[in-house]
């Protein structure tokens, strides 16, 4: 089996079984760790768990193709896989297929008007039911703000929205622009701090786009926090506060200095702007290609 050349170096911490597609087991052995076990029932993982073993595993898992064994859960087997991430690649050939995938990350990272509206669908718009199972009734999609051990989702995504307009510090009669303003929760939120504040929201996802100004409908403050279905390059208002929360992850590399650009011209000269992310602690590296093709095409993690 071609993918044991793979998990012989990828194994540095725990022990890995994999019984093959015709019923054979291969024992991977590192330092002392957790243990899990999964059986392939697809020849063909044999060899895609070697030339591209994050797409493999996550659409092995999905097609059935690979599945847990001996009491092995999914979150234990993965458990084991991100104790070893990064620790290997050493390989000639493993390095040469890591140099693919950058290159094909520099071209994946592009997001001009249009194709940055597609990626967008793609994660965005599906069904509120999804989203109801993981998020919190204000459907805060970024890092939520846990102040204490017993906040819960609801708390925590509050305390940040909380934590945001003290940073932004908008004053009665204010204007503000919320960049990837999601299902309007954010906007709505400033908004009813003061009764003057006007909020701007740009969105590319055509549910979120319904679902926030349906809110502002409902919560009576549709003609001062509208919400729209734009590309924040298109935008071309002047604003005293400018929001953009979960959005830099869209961005891509290739479009940093065009980003910043585009808010500081939007920006009044005394105004202010937050800008929040999702980071790293660690270089920064190409998306999982499974998340990539199933979850955020065109996504980035900056450092």
């Amino acid at each position: 089996m071609l993918a044991a050349l793979a998990f012989r170096q990828f194994i540095r911490v725990g022990h890995l079984t994999i019984v093959d597609a015709d019923g054979r087991r291969h024992e991977f052995q590192g330092s002392d760790g957790p243990r899990a076990t999964i059986r392939l029932t697809d020849r063909s993982l044999h060899h895609r768990l070697f030339f591209a073993p994050q797409m493999a595993v996550g659409e092995g898992y999905m097609d059935g193709g690979l599945v847990m064994e001996d009491g092995t859960d999914l979150a234990g087997f993965l458990d084991l896989c991100m104790l070893n991430v990064g620790r290997t690649e050493t390989e000639s050939i493993q390095w040469m297929l890591r140099w693919v995938r950058n290159l094909r990350a520099a071209f994946r990272h592009w997001n001009p008007i249009g194709a940055a509206q597609r990626k967008v669908s793609h994660h965005y718009d599906l069904s509120d039911q999804l989203f109801d199972l993981f998020l919190d009734s204000d459907r805060q999609y970024s890092c939520a703000y846990f102040l204490n051990p017993t906040d819960d989702i609801e708390v925590a995504q509050h305390n940040k929205k909380v934590h945001i307009a003290a940073k932004l510090r908008a004053r009665p009669g204010h204007r503000v622009l919320d960049i990837g303003s999601g299902w309007g929760g954010l906007g709505l939120f400033l908004a009813g701090r003061h009764a003057s504040l006007s909020v701007d929201g740009v969105t590319l996802s055509r549910e979120q786009h319904r679902v926030s100004n349906a809110r502002a409908e409902a919560a009576g403050v549709a003609e001062r926090v509208k919400f729209h279905l734009r590309d924040y390059r298109v935008v071309d208002a002047l604003y005293d506060r400018i929001v953009s929360v979960g959005m830099l992850e869209h961005v891509g590399p290739r479009h940093y200095r065009e980003y910043y650009r585009k808010v500081a011209s939007l920006l009044k000269p005394d105004g202010v702007a937050l800008i929040h992310s999702i980071g790293v602690f660690r270089p920064p590296t190409p998306q999982n290609p499974w998340m990539e093709k199933y979850i955020f095409p065109g996504a980035y993690t900056p450092r």
